[in-house]
């Protein structure tokens, strides 16, 4: 059934105050305090995230000539960015690791590469025959033996495929919500206490002083809110909230105020399109403005954000139900959807004829939260599908006001949520 376009014009409006008043009361929550600027960890950088669809292998490196071949296409192109990265230690710090390389052949036709922060692991495998050693990879630091990581660190997450593919394959992420993706699809966990803490990694990374939330306007006036996380990965939101809703989302290089993109994804909601390749550029003053270029599909975005907060984590959920009514944005078109948001983050929706159930977890560096969610039903325009993403959530004077985005593994499917939550006439 074709929606009333005044209806979703006055929707759209309020979907576009919303995201943009969502953005305002993750900050109002933090009561006006102000955070001193957080200076880059001496030595941190990226060790940036490929997928080779052919293999179903993930393959991370920190070497930026490494990083230019792979993004240059090299090896027939097979290795793709996954849009996600982990922060990391380039040279050896107080209480560091080195993080061993290893390279194999053996699975032929499958190659695969290993790392390892642990000495007897690392010496284990430099006196067999099945793996070539490569040198260390960056540095990382251990976790206790209860899976603690150390005061100024973050979690870093080791998941092995146990060869289903035809050859081991590990990956390594600091983002819960990707963990239990994969844990979901039968990869194994590795790692100590009740977290499976595989190691330690820099909090923050390379993007500790562009992290944060920020909002703007496009040069053409349109209102657009970015999400800077602390690995590099972000979510630019820009359009009119009737006629125009974009998502673009990727990982950036954020270093002496410049930062770049050359492998992100744009997500055009409305009007209704395929992600396309996109590429983002620009400059940035800790804490104050962040401002760029987008090009994507033949166009030119320009954008100049302020900055609004980085609101101390974790995000506050709430402790009983709360249900939320808005527009569901998909690359199929738009639509009204609605979202239960439960204790622990229990997520369950209904948008396009899709059943949506998922988990938003709080992310420990920025008051946003990791999103798992899953699309199913007989009549989902969607198909069945598994997403991750960030959500940003906030109750205030009994409103409650909700933006979510995520996408698949493929990043051929999207869906974005702006609801809210309205207190009940007496």
């Amino acid at each position: 059934m074709a929606l009333d376009s005044g209806v979703v014009s006055r929707l759209g409006r309020a979907a576009r105050t919303t995201l943009r008043s969502a953005a305002r009361m993750l900050v109002a929550a933090t009561f006006g305090a102000t955070l001193a600027p957080t200076a880059l960890a001496q030595g941190t950088g990226t060790a940036v995230e490929y997928y080779h669809a052919g293999f179903n292998h993930y393959f991370v490196t920190a070497f930026p000539g490494e990083i230019a071949l792979l993004d240059g296409g090299a090896f027939g192109g097979a290795w793709a960015r996954t849009g996600h990265a982990v922060p990391v230690w380039l040279q050896p710090q107080a209480s560091t690791v080195e993080t061993c390389r290893f390279f194999s052949e053996t699975f032929t036709p499958r190659s695969s590469h290993f790392y390892t922060p642990y000495a007897s692991e690392c010496a284990t495998l430099r006196q067999g025959t099945t793996w070539t050693y490569e040198g260390v990879a960056f540095h990382l630091r251990l976790a206790d033996g209860s899976g603690n990581c150390p005061a100024g660190t973050s979690i870093l997450y080791r998941l092995y495929n146990d060869s289903r593919s035809g050859a081991p394959n590990h990956r390594y992420t600091t983002n819960r919500a990707v963990f239990e993706q994969m844990r979901a699809a039968g990869w194994i966990p590795e790692g100590n206490g009740p977290q499976v803490v595989f190691a330690c990694v820099p909090a923050g990374g390379g993007a500790t002083d562009a992290i944060g939330l920020w909002e703007g306007t496009t040069g053409t006036g349109e209102d657009v809110v970015g999400v800077v996380l602390s690995d590099g990965s972000f979510y630019l939101f820009h359009g009119d909230g009737a006629s125009r809703v974009n998502l673009v989302q990727g990982t950036g290089v954020f270093a002496n105020r410049t930062f770049s993109s050359t492998s992100a994804r744009a997500y055009e909601f409305i009007p209704a399109q395929d992600g396309s390749a996109a590429t983002v550029t620009g400059t940035y003053v800790p804490r104050t403005s962040l401002s760029g270029t987008i090009a994507s599909r033949g166009r030119t975005t320009t954008f100049s954000m302020n900055y609004t907060g980085d609101t101390p984590a974790p995000l506050a959920l709430p402790s009983a139900p709360r249900t939320l009514n808005g527009v569901a944005y998909t690359l199929d078109g738009s639509t009204f959807g609605n979202i239960t948001l439960g204790p622990g983050g229990r997520l369950a929706g209904d948008m396009l004829g899709c059943k949506v159930t998922g988990t938003l977890t709080p992310r420990t560096d920025i008051g946003v939260a990791d999103l798992t969610v899953t699309i199913s039903g007989s009549f989902c325009a969607l198909g069945s599908d598994t997403m991750t993403g960030i959500a940003l959530y906030e109750e205030e004077g009994g409103v409650g006001a909700m933006v979510m985005f995520a996408r698949n593994a493929a990043q051929t499917n999207a869906i974005a949520l702006v609801a809210l939550m309205l207190p009940i006439a007496r």
